[in-house]
C-alpha cells in the first residue's frame, strides 16, 4: 500500500526539518502546502535543494495545494484577483520543478 499525507499539519515548521520524521513514519508521497517559513515555493534555489532532500528521504511530491495566505482567484477586484492567479501560477511552477502533477485549487 502507498501512503501519503498533506504537509498542512506541519505548516508551522520548516518542511525540510521534518523529512526524516516523515520517512521514519513510512510516508512516501506528499501534498505540499506552500507557505513562507514552511515551504518557499517562489525560490528556485530552495526548490532544487528541497527536491534533493525529498529524493534522499525516498519521498515523492505528488501534489501541491494552492497558497492560502490571502489567495482567492474569485475576487471581484481585478488587481487582487490577478495577484492571486499569479500566486497559483508560482505554485504550479514549483510543483512542476519538483516533478509533481496535481495542483489543488479552491476557487472562491
Amino acid at each position: 500500500m502507498n501512503f501519503g499525507i498533506s504537509t498542512m499539519p506541519l505548516e508551522d515548521y520548516q518542511l525540510k526539518s521534518k523529512l526524516t520524521l516523515l520517512k521514519e513514519a513510512g510516508i512516501e508521497y506528499l501534498e505540499v502546502k506552500p507557505k513562507e517559513g514552511h515551504f518557499n515555493y517562489y525560490d528556485p534555489k530552495y526548490l532544487d535543494e528541497t527536491s534533493k532532500e525529498f529524493k534522499r528521504n525516498g519521498i515523492e511530491v505528488v501534489s501541491m495545494h494552492m497558497p492560502t495566505h490571502g489567495v482567492d482567484i474569485s475576487l471581484i477586484e481585478e488587481y487582487d484577483r490577478v495577484w492571486s492567479i499569479r500566486e497559483v501560477e508560482k505554485t504550479a511552477l514549483a510543483l512542476l520543478r519538483l516533478g509533481g502533477e496535481i495542483l489543488v485549487v479552491h476557487p472562491g
